[in-house]
């Protein structure tokens, strides 16, 4: 995804273009996979709008465009790797806080390790301070995909919620995006 992402930002796409792109894609393509697979799946309960959204928006397309700036503030693709893989570590303090699962010594030791793990593997160069917001933005915004999922798969097909997740990505990015652009660099 870096080398793409790269590509695409070279030739003048923000990042919240390229995830529009992006979204778009994946739910055209899953579309077409439900429209042939189970057309059934295209069902679901407006209440669970809300964690499709979650999952799409407040999620994917934040994460996204977050982990984009941050390789492009950063000029690293395995910097922004690193930070977006701090989601574990959120992961743990949010489910402690919704699931009230325990937060052990164990998990201590392993989130420990996960934030020396990308200390280490980061090098701390090619860091800006504003890259390493995005970057940890990128990986809050990750960690959230794993919670919105909890809720929405709780009564909702996999293909379901990631297709509704897409599209109402898609749907927020659409006024955001350098549509012109995005068809002259293809």
């Amino acid at each position: 995804i870096g080398i793409y992402t790269t590509a695409l930002n070279t030739s003048g796409l923000s990042s919240i273009s390229i995830t529009a792109v992006r979204s778009l894609l994946t739910a055209i393509m899953l579309g077409i996979f439900i429209l042939v697979y189970n057309k059934k799946l295209f069902k679901i309960r407006l209440k669970d709008l809300p964690y499709f959204f979650g999952m799409g928006v407040i999620s994917f397309a934040f994460f996204n465009v977050c982990y984009f700036k941050s390789m492009q503030l950063n000029k690293s693709l395995g910097t922004a790797a690193i930070l977006l893989y701090t989601a574990p570590i959120f992961v743990c303090f949010l489910s402690a806080v919704l699931f009230k699962e325990k937060i052990n010594l164990t998990k201590l030791i392993c989130l420990a390790l996960a934030v020396a793990g990308c200390i280490l593997v980061s090098g701390g160069g090619n860091i800006t301070f504003l890259g390493l917001l995005f970057g940890l933005g990128s990986g809050f915004g990750y960690a959230l995909y794993s919670i919105f999922s909890v809720y929405a798969l709780k009564n909702n097909n996999f293909f379901t919620a990631i297709f509704y997740a897409f599209v109402l990505a898609t749907i927020c990015l659409a006024p955001f995006c350098q549509w012109g652009a995005v068809i002259t660099s293809i």
